[in-house]
C-alpha cells in the first residue's frame, strides 16, 4: 500500500512538472559549476549542484523506462532539456575521474 501511495505520488509530481514547467524564456548559463553529491533516493538519483549564480538540485526519475528531470533551487524553472542536458555535462565521463568513499 505504502509503494503504491509514492509510486502515485511520485508520478503526480513528475507529471504536474512536465505541464506546468513552460518557462518563457532559457535559463542563464552556468559557470564555475562543481557536483557537491550525487546519491541515490527513494525511486530516484539526486545530484546537488553549487555555481556561481547559487545551489539546487537535479532529481533524475526513471519512470517506466522514461527520463524525467526535476529541478529545485537555481533549477526550478528549467526545462526537461535543459536538465537533461546539464546533468549529463556534470556526470564523470570516465571512471577514474570520479572520487570513491572509503569505508571501513
Amino acid at each position: 500500500m505504502k509503494r503504491t501511495a509514492i509510486s502515485i505520488l511520485i508520478l503526480t509530481l513528475a507529471a504536474s512538472s512536465l505541464v506546468a514547467s513552460t518557462p518563457t524564456q532559457k535559463p542563464a548559463a552556468m559557470t564555475n559549476a562543481c557536483v557537491v553529491s550525487l546519491e541515490h533516493i527513494n525511486g530516484a538519483w539526486r545530484m546537488k549542484i553549487t555555481c556561481d549564480q547559487g545551489s539546487g538540485t537535479i532529481a533524475l526519475l526513471d519512470l517506466a523506462g522514461a527520463k524525467v528531470f526535476k529541478g529545485d533551487g537555481v533549477f526550478s524553472k528549467w526545462s526537461q532539456r535543459d536538465l537533461n542536458a546539464t546533468y549529463d555535462s556534470l556526470l564523470a565521463k570516465d571512471e577514474a575521474a570520479m572520487e570513491y568513499l572509503q569505508l571501513g
